[in-house]
């Protein structure tokens, strides 16, 4: 699941017109993932929501929805995530909202056990090892 599919009409219109998102203006989506990851802990399913829980109140919202969560953390220098931001389709978040979102990240804490991955990485390299990492990780 893509987590920007989520995000109100808002929100939307705010990033595109290159206006930084809010605590306030977040609420509602991560409300929205909450759910999202709660129905599938409830039927049992298992999911990959990629979003930016940048802070770890997101985090720790989403992890209320379901304990089993893992989080895997994709980091990268500035001037990479501006070159990707910048080569990918057209989307309604800017690549010149991508210094307020480096200032609001709030890197894991070691207690949430994320994985943490650099994406300078192939991307089959991490796909790779976070499968085989979640093989051989007991959940909850």
């Amino acid at each position: 699941m893509e987590g920007d599919d989520f995000h109100p009409a808002l929100n939307v219109e705010r990033m595109s017109a290159g206006i930084a998102l809010t605590d306030a203006d977040r609420a509602a989506w991560l409300s929205a993932l909450a759910s999202q990851l709660a129905d599938a802990s409830r039927r049992e399913a298992s999911i990959v929501l990629t979003c930016s829980a940048l802070r770890q109140a997101y985090r720790d919202q989403l992890r209320s929805a379901d304990s089993a969560i893992r989080f895997v953390c994709l980091i990268g220098s500035p001037e990479l995530l501006q070159a990707r931001l910048e080569s990918r389709a057209p989307h309604f978040m800017p690549a010149s909202l991508l210094t307020s979102q480096l200032l609001a990240f709030e890197a894991p804490a070691p207690a949430e056990q994320a994985w943490t991955y650099d994406v300078a990485l192939p991307r089959d390299v991490i796909v790779a090892d976070i499968l085989s990492r979640l093989a051989n990780t007991p959940l909850g």
